[in-house]
Formats: C-alpha cells, structure tokens, sequence
C-alpha cells in the first residue's frame, strides 16, 4: 500500500525511484517545517540518494495515507488518477484487509480517485475479506468465461487473417480445451500456425495432425505454475492413477461437480483406456488425495462435502491439454454445441437472459 500511495503522489508511475524522490522533496518542502528537513544540510553527494529515502513520508496507517492524499488534492498537483491492482487475490488477507480500511477512509472523505481491483473471486466479500461497510463504495465486475461462439470467433479470424481456414474438428477440440479462458486458445492457435509455418507441404486447411503438434508444444510452453501442481500429482506414488482423476474432474463444462458426476466421468476414462472398473469405494480416497498436501491442485467447493472444484480454474485447460495429448478427449459437451453460424432457425426471446442455463454441478439430466 506505501509504494501505490508514493505513486499516485508522484503523478508518473514511470519515473525512477531518483526522480520521484526528488520531486517528492520539493513538493513537501512547502508543506513540512524546516526542522524535519534540517537533516539533509550536510548531506554529502555520496549519500544523496539516502537522504531522498530518508525524505519519504512513513505511511504508518490508513488515515495518514488519507490525510497526504488530502494534502495533494488541495494542491492542486493531482488531477483524478485511476489505480488498477491486478492479482489482488495474492495478497496476504492483511494486505487486503489495510486495502479495504483504506478505501473506506478515501470514500468517507470523498478524495477523488478511483480504484480497479482484479482478482479471482466469486464475491467482492471473498478479496477484500474486511470492513462489510466499504462493499457500498464498489462495483463488482463478473467477468465470464468465453462462450463456445466467442472462443470460434479468436480461432476463425485469426486464421482467415493468414489466409487459412480450420477444420471443423479442430475448432470444436480448441474450444472445449481452452474450457473459455483465451490464453488457452491463443497458445494453442499459435503453436497451431507455427507448425503450418513449417509443414513441407502448403495448407489451405489446418487439420487435426497440426492439431496433435500444436497440443504438445503449448504443454512445453505453458507456465510454470499451471504447470507445477500437475507434475507434483504425477509424482506421487500413485501419480498414474491420480492423473486419471483430475482428467475426470475436467470432463465437464460445469466448474464444480460431484463426487458421484466425477467418478461417471472416471469410469468412462476407464473403459477408453481398457482398465479395469473401480468401486466409488475404492475412487473416493484417490479424490481426497488430491485435495491433501502441501500444494492440493482439487478443493472443496466453498467447504461443502461431495462438491469438489480445481483450486484454480485456469488448471482446467492444462489439465484437458494433458488428457488431449495422451489420446483422451474430455469435455465433449462442448465439441456438441451448435454453430451459431449454421443456424438457420429463427431466435425467439424467452424472456430476461434466455440463453442462460443453471449449474448442474454436473448431475446428470433425467
């Protein structure tokens, strides 16, 4: 919190620490009596950038930071900045916590600055986790998933920009994939071009062999901490049987599923791969294995037994790339989605949001 307030005091979050420290200075010296800055009359060269450290006010709480923003406003030195935090959720809950003390003061004091938060979170409860009374001065942005039309319409005009086309298959496989985040269909479709770039013959159409190689270069680049939680399963002890369960976990559209749902999907994984079937006896330690350890990659949903999620959806497209990768196709609720574009039946309202549909958690229809 001290280096966002030094920021929106120095007007220009590019400037070096050097120059911000020296405006700083000057811009105090008006402000602040001569006895707090006396210290700096026999400062030397060689330690002038330790006296502009020194010269930098000491945030010590919520309502000193309200006061200095107070200060600046009055001077006119400010005109109404915008501060954009992104991945607040790794914030310790203590650092939220002064956040959300802080926002509140800025609020009650009517100071003129605005705060974006992005994070992941069902709520703004679940990232600010302090002061209920501060929720009045948000707005909560839900930001979804892509929807299958959407994820098509990266992978269509990407390629037609490279005067390509894509198979109808290969489409239908990236969607379900990428499980509706673009980084997903991004590195894919990358990988996808690259190995056209370099196939000896000339493509009109991206077929599903560039689709088996683009798979298995967007594993090797993907990042390390998608990466991490899977490979630590895979060595485990009983690392090839877990790996099936999260393959199951991730067959399905629906974000959090059941125990019953999950071990379905299991068994169909099963019997592609021609092993032996399984008791939900005998499957219901391996799903709590993953939600154990130092680093679980499976939890429960919001602590309610029988419903279990990825601890980051964002694992789900890894994990599905996995699966992809050894011959295993997941998710194929989405592969059998219409093509909006092939739609030739007028679309009708039903009413307020009629393409939406209710989480199944994925319980099966009857």
């Amino acid at each position: 919190m001290q280096d966002v307030i030094v920021k929106l005091r120095g007007g220009n979050p590019y400037e070096s620490k050097r120059t911000l420290s020296s405006r700083l200075t000057r811009n105090l010296a008006a402000a602040l009596p001569l006895s707090f800055l006396s210290v700096n009359a026999t400062a030397t060269k060689d330690t002038t950038s330790q006296t502009e450290e020194a010269l930098l006010p000491h945030i010590r709480d919520a309502n000193a930071a309200v006061t200095l923003l107070l200060h600046e406003d009055d001077r006119g030195l400010s005109k109404q900045p915008i501060v954009v935090i992104d991945e607040f959720d790794l914030m310790s809950t203590v650092e939220r916590s002064h956040f959300a003390d802080l926002l509140k003061q800025l609020g009650d004091q009517r100071v003129p600055i605005k705060f974006i938060f992005c994070g992941i979170g069902d709520t703004v409860d679940d990232l600010l986790e302090a002061h209920g009374s501060a929720n009045r001065y948000f707005d909560g942005v839900k930001i979804e998933r892509l929807n299958v039309s959407s994820r098509w319409d990266i992978i269509d005009k990407s390629a037609t920009a490279l005067g390509l086309s894509v198979d109808d298959e290969v489409r239908h496989r990236i969607a379900a994939i990428s499980d509706g985040f673009p980084v997903y269909i991004h590195r894919i479709c990358e990988k996808l071009y690259q190995t056209v770039f370099y196939d000896e013959e000339i493509v009109d159409v991206v077929g599903i062999s560039h689709l088996d190689t683009a798979i298995v270069e967007t594993i090797i680049a993907i990042e390390h901490f998608i990466r991490k939680p899977y490979d630590a399963t895979l060595l485990r002890t009983d690392g090839e049987t877990l790996e099936l369960v999260l393959w199951a976990l991730a067959d399905h559209s629906d974000l959090t599923r059941t125990q019953r749902s999950i071990f379905d999907s299991y068994s169909k994984i099963l019997e592609r791969l021609s092993l032996p079937p399984v008791q939900e006896k005998e499957f219901t330690p391996l799903l709590a294995k993953l939600r154990s350890g130092h680093e679980p990659i499976v939890r429960l949903y919001k602590g309610r037994r029988g419903v279990n999620e990825f601890c980051e959806n964002v694992f789900r497209g890894y994990v599905r790339l996995r699966a992809e990768a050894k011959g295993i196709q997941l998710a194929l609720d989405y592969a059998s989605a219409p093509d909006p574009r092939r739609e030739s039946t007028v679309r009708v309202s039903q009413g307020i949001n009629p393409l939406y549909e209710r989480p199944s958690f994925g319980r099966r229809s009857k």
